[in-house]
């Protein structure tokens, strides 16, 4: 198979994965992320209604990150944390409402009778973009993730929507 032929070309690489105490590199990239991760709490903590500007996590961290070796400031790998620590609280409850929304207007549907197979596709790719999202910024902090979720729930308000009958 084709991941057998991977893992005989390059087996650290997933090992890595599996063992990441055995990996410097992955040791250093995890408690890099706890560290960000802590500070986004910090943050959190210090203003939690109007947190520090759209945009503004990277700045704000700028002169914690300069302390740490070789390392650049970079956006928490965790969109809650980061829209929160960014948007404040309100920003987090909107976040969390746009994740639930689909899945409980999905639940709506199949109660109604309604919901198709395509919908259970959409629904399902919109859960797991959200589980992505707890474990990194790439749907919020890049233009290919952005337009992943506006894709995925323009998709999934679409065939909410879509009233028509099969013939």
């Amino acid at each position: 198979s084709l991941f057998t032929v991977f893992f005989a070309l390059r087996p650290n690489l997933f090992l890595a994965r599996l063992m990441p105490s055995a990996s410097y590199t992955e040791t250093r990239s995890l408690s890099e992320r706890a560290r960000l991760a802590q500070l986004a709490g910090q943050i959190i903590t210090a203003q939690p209604v109007t947190g520090i500007g759209a945009g503004g996590f990277s700045q704000a961290i700028m002169s914690e990150v300069k302390k740490w070796d070789n390392v650049r400031p970079q956006p928490v790998h965790s969109v809650p944390l980061l829209i929160t620590s960014e948007l404040g609280l309100g920003g987090g409850l909107l976040w969390l409402w746009l994740m639930v929304a689909p899945v409980w207007g999905s639940w709506r549907l199949w109660r109604a009778g309604r919901l198709t197979l395509w919908g259970v596709g959409l629904t399902a790719a919109l859960l797991a973009l959200a589980v992505t999202d707890w474990f990194d910024y790439y749907s919020w902090g890049w233009a290919q993730g952005r337009l992943l979720r506006w894709t995925l729930w323009g998709l999934w308000l679409n065939e909410a929507n879509n009233d028509a009958t099969e013939i």
